[in-house]
């Protein structure tokens, strides 16, 4: 029998379908002193939840939880998600499981995020880690506004490759870009970038710790906050403490800086992998005076 498809068939289509989502939520404090949502819209595959905490006093914060119903980004696809926070509001924004982008035929999966945080307001942004698969591609943009009197946490967790699918030095395409302005001026601007190249550079971080640990993920948190002299004290006290560990699967740094009229704290980490950092973060956000709450879909 012939299969052949006669000459007068259709040629094939190549191109493939792609995932798009728009997220916006505006979070916002009522008179009894409670953060609760005042609006939101989403569209195509970005969606939230707000899971509330059984008796949760008014005093705690709302909970954002960022969901990309495609599970998963691959090249071509696109979500852009914006929050918020009204005045003496507080809120945290975190993701309902770790983002996976996969293989790419050539185009970045992109992901666009923009926070905006009114006066008095107190916002943890902390979702959970991207993984980015062997020969993935991925640009995402950090932009986030800040009034003078707003305080604020943010934080992104990457890991490099699936150690357990063998994925050891995985080939992958990374642009990371963000901007950060309090009251319209920009304190920080921060910009990574890496290719296949990025695995040999975390194995040198693991030579340097004497561990022997490959390390195969790193985070990036930003504080900015009138007490981020305090703040970066404690966190240092803990970075320091990491770095005499004997075999430790962390290595990190914190420093605090003064720019245009606004003081920041920068904290960066590298990790043997998603969990270590993670208890890394966690005892960071414990460490605090005031500490953030730890968001409720982070399991350890």
């Amino acid at each position: 029998m012939d299969y052949r498809l006669p000459d007068t068939a259709r040629p094939i289509d190549h191109t493939f379908q792609r995932t798009a989502g728009k997220g916006f939520a505006v979070m916002a404090r009522n008179r009894s002193g409670e953060t609760h949502l005042a609006d939101y819209r989403t569209s195509g595959a970005a969606k939230f939840k707000f899971p509330r905490h059984f008796g949760r006093s008014v005093s705690r914060p709302a909970n954002i939880v960022l969901v990309n119903t495609s599970g998963g980004l691959t090249g071509g696809d696109k979500l852009e998600w914006q929050v918020t926070c009204e005045a003496d509001s507080s809120v945290v924004v975190t993701s309902q499981a770790a983002e996976k982008i996969y293989r790419s035929l050539g185009a970045p999966a992109f992901v666009d995020a923009r926070i905006s945080a009114k006066a008095g307001s107190r916002v943890l942004w902390l979702p959970q880690e991207t993984i980015l698969f062997h020969q993935s591609n991925m640009k995402r943009h950090l932009t986030i506004d800040l009034a003078p009197t707003a305080r604020g946490l943010f934080g992104e967790l990457v890991v490099l490759g699936r150690t357990a699918h063998g994925e050891l030095k995985p080939e992958v395409v990374f642009h990371e870009d963000w901007t950060v302005r309090i009251n319209g001026r920009m304190i920080h601007r921060d910009a990574v970038k890496f290719d296949s190249a990025a695995a040999s550079l975390f194995d040198r971080c693991g030579g340097l710790s004497g561990s022997g640990h490959a390390f195969r993920a790193y985070a990036t948190l930003l504080y900015v906050g009138v007490d981020c002299e305090s703040v970066g004290a404690r966190f240092r006290s803990l970075t320091d403490q990491l770095a005499f560990e004997r075999g430790t699967d962390v290595l990190a740094a914190a420093s605090v800086l003064s720019v245009n009229g606004g003081q920041k704290l920068v904290v960066r980490a590298v990790a043997s992998g998603a969990y270590a950092l993670r208890q890394f973060v966690t005892r960071l956000l414990a460490s605090m005076d005031d500490p953030f709450e730890t968001p409720a879909m982070w399991p350890l």
